[in-house]
């Protein structure tokens, strides 16, 4: 395995991990009550989200720091950066202003949306990314909300059958794709739909890039 699909493992693993733990609070804070005494099992998923952020944010810096960019590359962020940060997070307050119950989320989204596209855009200068930029970044922040809701699916399906019965994730998932009632399984959808069309928006900026370097070194 080459050094540098660990760090893509690695980067998974923090960006899923503590992105589920985050998502736990807002389910929390969404359903408006602890957990019942028959479902404290679930404050697993918080725990196991942020050990396996810890963990691959660890790993990832032991890779970054055993094999580094070359050329070294520089942790700064553009003006142009700056406003597409803002747009994006404009545009993650409006989801949450569609819907009622989720409008008291807009400022929160969209601090966390201008917060993601900025770590993005730092990502985006460390690979050394200048040409088609946005359409690495936003393709780069998507797979990462995708991780985060990838991971949390992951959690309860392992959980799950732990609080209720051994069929309880197949009717979760059942009605998370058909019928998402509460709340936070909205945002879990939205973040599990993210995922394709960050996958799509990077194989488009790497077809991009390649034709790039194939008008200027053909």
């Amino acid at each position: 395995m080459s050094v540098q699909t660990k760090k893509r493992i690695a980067w998974a693993l923090m960006s899923g991990g503590i992105g589920a733990a985050l998502l736990f609070g807002m389910v929390l804070g969404l359903e408006g009550k602890w957990l019942l005494p028959h479902e404290r099992a679930a404050y697993a998923w918080p725990v196991i989200g942020m050990v396996a952020g810890v963990y691959g944010w660890r790993w990832l810096r032991a890779l970054y720091r055993a094999e580094p960019p070359v050329p070294p590359a520089a942790w700064t962020v553009s003006l142009a950066d700056l406003l597409c940060a803002t747009i994006f997070a404009g545009l993650c307050s409006a989801l949450m202003g569609a819907s009622e119950r989720l409008a008291g989320l807009m400022p929160v989204a969209g601090i966390a949306g201008f917060a993601l596209y900025l770590n993005c855009a730092l990502a985006a200068s460390l690979r050394g990314v200048t040409r088609w930029r946005v359409v690495f970044v936003v393709g780069h922040a998507c797979v990462t909300l995708g991780l985060i809701g990838v991971g949390s699916l992951a959690i309860i399906l392992c959980l799950l059958p732990i609080i209720t019965s051994s069929f309880a994730p197949i009717e979760f998932v059942y009605g998370l794709f058909s019928n998402p009632r509460k709340p936070w399984m909205r945002i879990h959808l939205t973040f599990l739909c993210a995922l394709p069309v960050g996958v799509v928006l990077l194989a488009l900026w790497r077809r991009l890039a390649e034709d790039v370097r194939a008008r200027i070194f053909p």
